[in-house]
């Protein structure tokens, strides 16, 4: 687990890193193949710039308020003591404030615990440091872009079927960068896919709560399924048969981007199955899996219009 790539003299948190990695190659991808879908690599630039603060907003949007996070983001302002993930130790528990400062590990110590916390009242919206929803982003991405396609009078369905293969590919490399965080972890198992993340992980942080007898001498987490691997793996594949077979073969414009939605709606919801993050569960589905049933829904529609041609 490495939560930064580079601490100094920059710090790089290794999630958003990897993101704005990927999201620098997805936009050459799309680069390189503009003008099969006639449309002016200037407009495909400008788009980038207007999606990518459209996302990183709506995906932060919904993580605080969603995710189950809301309370802890005022508590960080008002009472870090009572948010627990924030709990950090020192060898020998600290004693003052200037102890956690200077340990790099947050600014009020508890002398009862020993434990550091951090007070942050603008942690909400400090999303380079991670909790990013990918269905909020993609929300907010897709606002966004009926509104910047239309100014533009560029046509929706060329866009989607050219930045498709791009947005598919910036997924597979931001589940690394979660993996590298420690985030989206899987649920506890003793098989051989098993991966094991360290002292003070969210991973290990959960296992307290759900297993504290197991943990009371436990250094490290309880082996769980790697379940940002998983969808790094295939949406990553999915990545692959858009850009190299999808995109020769497609019978009609629209087509590369409603299969990107449906691959990816069916592969995420499976997964949500071994997930065991935090990240908000409404009746018998997360709210990701309840946003994938409602996009395969929209785009099953969405297919029929476009065939009808009442979709440009």
């Amino acid at each position: 687990m490495y939560p930064f790539l580079l601490k100094h003299p920059i710090e790089f948190p290794s999630y958003f890193t990897m993101l704005m990695f990927a999201f620098i190659v997805g936009i050459y991808i799309a680069w390189r193949n503009a003008s099969t879908y006639e449309i002016k690599r200037v407009d495909l630039l400008d788009f980038s710039i207007v999606i990518l603060l459209a996302s990183l907003f709506g995906a932060r949007i919904l993580h605080v308020f969603v995710d189950g996070h809301f309370s802890d983001y005022v508590n960080m302002c008002i009472d870090p003591f009572k948010v627990d993930e924030a709990a950090r130790y020192i060898a020998g528990g600290c004693k003052t404030d200037a102890m956690c400062d200077a340990a790099g590990v947050g600014n009020i110590c508890n002398v009862a615990t020993g434990y550091c916390y951090q007070k942050d009242c603008f942690a909400a919206i400090e999303f380079w440091r991670g909790g990013l929803v990918y269905y909020g982003g993609f929300i907010g991405a897709i606002i966004a872009s009926w509104f910047f396609l239309r100014k533009r009078k560029i046509k929706i369905l060329k866009m989607a079927d050219l930045v498709s293969p791009s947005l598919a590919f910036g997924l597979a490399i931001g589940r690394v960068g979660c993996y590298l965080a420690g985030c989206c972890f899987g649920k506890h198992t003793d098989s051989f896919l098993g991966v094991t993340f360290p002292h003070n992980s969210p991973a290990f942080k959960k296992h307290i709560e759900l297993y504290p007898d197991i943990m009371t001498h436990r250094h490290n987490a309880l082996p769980v399924f790697p379940t940002q691997l998983f969808e790094a793996i295939a949406v990553l594949l999915i990545f692959f048969y858009l850009l190299f077979y999808l995109r020769k073969k497609a019978k009609y414009t629209g087509q590369i981007f409603i299969q990107f939605m449906v691959l990816y709606s069916i592969a995420r919801f499976i997964i949500e199955f071994f997930r065991d993050d935090d990240r908000g569960i409404f009746g018998f589905f997360s709210t990701s899996q309840w946003i994938g049933i409602a996009i395969l829904i929209i785009s099953f529609f969405i297919s029929k219009y476009i065939k009808k041609g009442h979709v440009q």
